[in-house]
């Protein structure tokens, strides 16, 4: 089972909370990237955290972002 697989599936069944974080940035090259970041407990209460996506973005607009966070969470 792949690890998208087993994170829905942890998702629904054992996921008390889970905190999204977007971090942008701009490396040495000036190239745009964004990490979606997930933070989580499960039912009792251990931590978990785990990139989502990691992906090379056009620009820091707001709404390329946007649909960026959209595209994850359909997925």
């Amino acid at each position: 089972m792949d690890g998208k697989v087993r994170l829905k599936a942890f998702f629904k069944s054992n996921c008390i909370r889970v905190a999204f974080i977007i971090d942008c940035w701009i490396s040495i090259q000036n190239l745009n990237y964004l990490t979606f970041i997930a933070h989580f407990i499960d039912n009792v209460w251990r931590y978990y955290k785990g990139i989502i996506s990691f992906s090379f973005k056009p620009n820091h607009k707001r709404k390329t972002i946007g649909r960026k966070v959209e595209k994850v969470l359909r997925k």
